[in-house]
């Protein structure tokens, strides 16, 4: 179900205000019915109106920017009123009409996406781009991104590649200026690579920026040989240098200075990480108005909490986790953070303080999914395993075996933590075996750079290097590659 905010986008009838009522010369009463009702906050009596007016087969003769006008309307008093099919329908009646308004498009783009509607949804991407660019490139970034990962889950990449082209056309121009376009370039090259357009795939790979995106096309199998050899280090500095820049020209937009602070880390300079991130806590305590703050806030806490660990503050890394968790994600309670924090927990060894935040967790519910659920089990079994509770440990173990499928990562590092070395190196070889999970195995693989002195070691990490060096995984790591050795913080590096 459809909720306020869960894509991130402008859902105005979440906040108070109305519409202007006032009335037109040459308007209809159902127009003016319409208005009169939501000028008073009757929203029932708004969406019968415009159920009125939507059936009116003269509809199209009425003024349009009325018209538009009472169905943005209704399209936010059905949603106050949770009615989201209705709001929905009235949001589709408005793009089928001339001068329809963003709101319409973002609510019916919205409610494609939540219904998993995914295919039409890339129809109704490519219908706005057509009709209105600048509406199109104004669409929050994470439904765009939401959509794109429904169609790799539904192995559609005939609507994958017409969305990939969308977002990389010219006319596309989204206000950030930080927006993720080398995600889509290495989609864009993996998905011609697997149609044997290597020129095609090239073309997209020469394009990327960002070192998290250039060592995932690294690991790729159907990418490595298309893609050139690469000094990452030497492009972690220069887009640190690229994104610096930006960051002095836009900084109204927080998302900058959590990406600045991102690659500081992941080249081993978390100090000037901090640097970047500690003044602007006053400023976000303070809701001042970054233009992205409500998307990227609970995030900016997430990096200034693994700024303050990596640097061995443990006491600070709880207090900005903890800030970052008390924010909504997406409508719901924050999780992500929450788990974080018992990461955080873990790898400083403060294992009663992490069975508190699992606990917690726990509680949520259905705010976890399954694959948070696997997150939690492994830091909770870790620490009961550390704390001498064997007997309670192998409860998440047999959970994590049952529901692998949700996170095999979380099986094989807390087989890992468990020491059952035997066990974690066939579900390693499971891991890397399939092409669903293969990307992040090869990743797990790769020898990064040690942490800081700063930053407690996480023995589970060690322990992946020792089964990654055993006979039976080394041979399929040859399949793919080899061994691999990244000049980067493997704590910044998502497969």
């Amino acid at each position: 179900m459809l909720r306020c905010g869960t894509l991130g986008l402008l859902l105005l009838a979440c906040v108070s205000g109305h519409a202007s009522a006032q009335s037109v010369d040459g308007s209809t009463s159902k127009l003016e019915l319409v208005d009169q009702a939501f000028a008073n906050g009757d929203c029932q009596a708004t969406l019968d109106a415009v159920d009125t007016l939507a059936s009116d087969t003269k509809l199209t003769a009425l003024d349009t920017k009325r018209v538009q006008l009472a169905l943005s309307e209704g399209i936010k008093c059905g949603l106050r009123s949770r009615d989201y099919a209705k709001a929905n329908s009235y949001a589709r009646l408005a793009t089928g009409l001339p001068e329809s308004t963003q709101l319409a498009w973002e609510i019916r783009l919205a409610f494609e996406v939540d219904q998993k509607q995914f295919s039409e949804a890339v129809e109704t991407v490519d219908q706005l781009g057509k009709y209105n660019p600048k509406i199109l490139s104004a669409i929050a970034p994470r439904t765009l991104r939401i959509l794109y990962e429904g169609l790799e889950h539904q192995n559609n990449e005939q609507f994958q590649l017409r969305l990939v082209g969308i977002l990389l056309a010219p006319t596309f121009t989204p206000p950030d200026p930080f927006f993720a376009r080398d995600f889509y370039r290495k989609e864009l090259a993996r998905l011609l690579s697997s149609k044997n357009d290597t020129e095609g795939a090239k073309a997209a790979l020469i394009e990327l920026q960002d070192p998290e995106y250039l060592v995932a096309a690294s690991l790729d199998p159907t990418l490595q040989k298309v893609l050139p050899a690469i000094d990452f280090r030497a492009a972690a500095e220069k887009e640190l240098d690229r994104v610096t820049t930006l960051n002095k020209l836009y900084p109204e937009w927080l998302s900058g200075n959590v990406r600045v602070a991102r690659l500081l880390r992941m080249i081993g300079r978390p100090q000037e990480a901090l640097a970047v991130l500690l003044p602007l806590t006053s400023r976000i305590n303070q809701s001042e108005k970054f233009r992205d703050l409500d998307e990227v806030r609970r995030w900016f806490w997430n990096d200034l909490g693994k700024t303050y660990g990596k640097l061995g503050r443990f006491d600070e890394a709880v207090g900005a986790y903890k800030a970052g968790a008390s924010e909504q994600e997406n409508g719901s309670p924050n999780v992500s953070q929450l788990i974080n924090l018992a990461f955080l927990q873990l790898k400083f060894q403060r294992y009663d303080e992490v069975l508190k935040s699992t606990d917690t967790a726990d509680r949520l519910g259905a705010a976890v999914s399954p694959y948070g659920k696997m997150l939690t089990h492994f830091a909770r079994g870790c620490s009961l395993f550390h704390m001498n509770k064997s007997k309670e440990a192998e409860q998440d173990l047999a959970y994590a075996i049952d529901n692998s499928n949700d996170n095999l990562a979380m099986l094989i590092a807390l087989q890992l933590c468990m020491n059952r070395m035997d066990d974690a190196t066939s579900t390693a070889a499971r891991w890397l075996n399939s092409p669903e999970t293969r990307a992040q195995a090869l990743l797990a693989m790769v020898e990064f750079d040690p942490p800081p002195e700063s930053e407690p070691k996480d023995p589970v990490s060690e322990k992946f290097v020792e089964v990654s060096s055993r006979p039976e995984i080394r041979a399929i790591l040859n399949r793919y590659g080899g061994p691999r050795r990244i000049h980067l913080q493997d704590s910044e590096i998502q497969p």
